[in-house]
């Protein structure tokens, strides 16, 4: 029986912005686990924790019903279908949950088989020992992911299945973000420290307000102890030779056997021609030849024990010679110099009768003939078997990769990444020998990065150059009547040049207008602006003036971004979790009035920072983008987006666009999704990471970064197509 050890660990289970709890119950006679991992997004409330609680009941009486020879994989749908069925009516009497933010995963390892199931996005990692000390590594969690047709009557619909052996890891936890500790460092800890204390490592590299939630199993090489098992002695005996002949092996104590390894070598012949399956002259030319090989053998091994006897004796007569290795005899002993011990040798060589030297030479000739024959042969078996094992793993990672093209072209993107996982798991235990190995290892991991960057739909982006902007610094970019017009920390007024590719500045009359934070253009051809003080302004191009207007935004908690559309401006205040509509009149606009009448009670607008409008007003946060309509929450299913959203800062669209365009410095790239949240394409560039301003101009297939000293374009691919 396996010995599987286990642990669970949960770190902030109650926190503002995630609800989390665990289970791990031990299975009778030690065969195993029934285990199980909640995570809810949003606050804390009814229907979370009577999920939680419901999922958690029904895994403890789930022990009940494993006893002797039960069907476990039977057992493990029939807890599936109550769960379901106990699930689907508390939605039906709570108040519903998004199901995008409902994460878990339970499951079941009995004796050596683990069956699991599950519905959202926790990091599920299948760590599989191979022959080669070495880990092939499977991410479960994409066979989890939430489905179209799925829903609360029917939550868990797949069921996963599969085998552990000795050394193998399953690890099951929250996502962390790769800025606190990368894939890299989480699967290095996993496979280096014991379950518990692999987890409790982990969240050390973890921030404290970070919710997680972990589950770790791993199977041990060491045999569980119990009585006595009745040995076969003579297994016993021929374990006990083999251990000596290793131990010898090891150490080097072991005197070389000649004939056990010329034998090692003629065996499999002898073997061959002793086997049954020919007549007549045939059979007898095979014993002829089995009888000369044999004798071959016996004649090869005696004539190298004799020249092994003749070497070692002519090594100690040499040592022992008289007074030719000495200069002369004094009443001091001194060491003779290297040079007279050369000469000396040469001397009694010299003396040897003409026999003794023949046979000697010959002697050393066949030796060396002999060692490097073996040498050569031994290098060139190890070289061939190492090939033929690269071609092996290559010929795989080979099929990987074709399978993931096959699931892309019938848009099964996570097949696609299971099938790329595998390909990827088998190149890191590539060991290449020679550059033209190498060169192949190179080009297959070029070709698994264009695979990925196909699932991922990542294009890179190549950037030019339009204008630099020499000492001046920008903050802040926009298109005003067509023309791309940047503000400097100092509200100085520059204008894009494409021709000379600078910025040429504008004169203007500024009023009490400090730095500003945010702009928008209007339908009149101008701009407003917001600065560091909530203070509305102006920005007229046809009178060159910037100056404050009347508004309402002074007395909002905070602006992060405003945006005018049909007369009407509509601000975003991240601190009041609200938009706020200001309608124009003579000297500016009115005080406004809440906007946003209705949103899910999980919807989180704290870390809000951007708006975009095309009669829907959508808003970005810190990890999502919420759609808007009269005041009220639409339906909006972001993608699934890899790496995950984490802190974009710009969104983009009009009424005009069939797009949604996002800036996301951190991961220097811009996301484009359609209006219903499917991913288009993501195109990065390390230079996006210094953007802070992006302009979309559809009618021209391109797309504008602005850094603090440089506006770039690139191609929008996706318009092309």
């Amino acid at each position: 029986m396996l010995v599987i050890k286990s642990s669970a660990q949960i770190l902030n289970p109650k926190s503002e912005k995630a609800h989390i709890s665990s289970t791990l119950i031990p299975l009778p006679e030690k065969c195993g686990h029934i285990f199980g991992l909640v995570r809810f997004l949003g606050k804390s409330n009814t229907a979370r924790e009577l999920i939680s609680e419901a999922i958690h009941e029904r895994l403890a009486r789930f022990k009940d019903t494993i006893e002797g020879d039960v069907h476990i994989a039977r057992r493990f749908e029939q807890l599936l279908q109550a769960l379901n069925e106990d699930i689907a009516q508390i939605i039906a009497e709570q108040k519903s949950i998004p199901l995008s933010d409902t994460h878990i995963v339970i499951g079941v390892v009995h004796e050596n088989k683990v069956f699991i199931s599950g519905i959202g996005n926790l990091s599920a990692l299948f760590m599989h020992r191979t022959a080669q000390q070495r880990y092939v590594i499977y991410e479960l969690s994409d066979q989890f992911a939430n489905k179209e047709d799925q829903s609360w009557d029917k939550l868990f619909e797949t069921v996963l299945d599969g085998e552990l052996h000795p050394g193998d890891i399953f690890y099951l936890a929250t996502r962390v973000s790769a800025r606190e500790i990368t894939l890299a460092e989480l699967q290095d800890i996993l496979t280096t420290l014991p379950a518990s204390g692999s987890l409790k490592r982990i969240q050390q590299y973890l921030n404290r307000d970070t919710v997680y939630g972990g589950i770790c199993f791993q199977v041990s090489d060491t045999p569980e102890a119990g009585a006595p098992k009745k040995v076969n002695p003579m297994h016993s005996m021929e374990l006990l030779d083999e251990t000596q002949e290793k131990t010898a092996t090891l150490l080097g104590d072991q005197a070389p056997d000649v004939g056990g390894f010329i034998a090692k070598i003629t065996n499999p012949l002898i073997k061959k021609l002793s086997a049954p399956g020919t007549r007549g002259y045939k059979s007898l030319l095979k014993r002829i030849t089995k009888v000369f090989l044999q004798v071959l053998t016996i004649l090869i091994a005696g004539l190298i024990k004799i020249i092994a006897f003749i070497t070692k004796y002519a090594i100690i007569g040499l040592q022992n010679l008289p007074s030719l290795f000495r200069k002369g005899h004094s009443a001091v002993k001194q060491q003779p110099h290297p040079k007279e011990r050369i000469s000396a040798g040469i001397m009694w060589f010299n003396k040897l009768p003409s026999v003794t030297k023949y046979a000697g030479i010959t002697i050393a000739i066949l030796i060396l003939i002999f060692v490097s024959t073996m040498t050569i042969t031994n290098r060139r078996q190890a070289s061939i078997q190492q090939e033929d094992a690269f071609n092996v793993i290559v010929t795989h990672i080979q099929e990987k990769m074709d399978s993931a093209q096959a699931s892309l072209i019938y848009d099964d993107e996570n097949q696609a990444r299971l099938h790329l996982q595998e390909a990827t798991a088998l190149l890191e235990t590539i060991n290449y020998n020679g550059r033209s190995q190498e060169n192949t290892t190179n080009e297959l991991r070029e070709q698994l990065q264009e695979v990925l960057y196909d699932i991922q739909k990542i294009t890179p982006a190549d950037l030019t150059i339009l204008a630099t902007s020499g000492d001046i610094e920008i903050t802040q970019a926009l298109v005003i009547a067509d023309a791309i017009y940047s503000i400097d920390l100092q509200n100085n007024l520059y204008r894009l040049n494409t021709l000379e590719s600078n910025w040429q500045s504008i004169d203007i009359n500024s009023g009490a207008i400090e730095q500003i934070i945010s702009s928008s253009t209007t339908e009149d051809g101008n701009a407003l602006v917001v600065d560091v003080n909530q203070q509305l302004g102006r920005l007229a191009i046809s009178g060159s003036t910037l100056n404050p207007i009347v508004s309402g935004a002074n007395d909002l908690l905070s602006v992060e971004d405003i945006i005018e559309y049909n007369e009407s401006i509509y601000v975003l205040s991240a601190t009041a979790k609200q938009i706020t509509k200001m309608r124009e009149r003579g000297d500016g606009y009115e005080a406004g009035t809440p906007w946003i009448s209705s949103t899910d009670s999980d919807t989180d607008l704290s870390s809000a920072r951007a708006l975009a409008i095309d009669g829907n007003i959508y808003v970005l946060t810190q990890d999502d983008v919420v759609s808007l309509l009269s005041g009220r929450q639409q339906t909006f299913n972001l993608d699934s987006i890899s790496p995950q959203m984490s802190d974009p800062i710009d969104i983009w669209t009009d009424a005009d666009s069939q797009f949604i365009y996002i800036l996301e410095p951190a991961e220097s790239r811009v996301i484009v999704l359609d209006k219903e949240g499917s991913l288009i394409a993501q195109y990065t560039n390390d230079t996006i990471a210094q953007a802070h301003s992006m302009i979309v101009q559809e009618d021209s297939n391109s797309i504008i970064v602005v850094t603090d000293t440089t506006a770039y374009t690139f191609a929008a691919e996706h318009l092309l197509q």
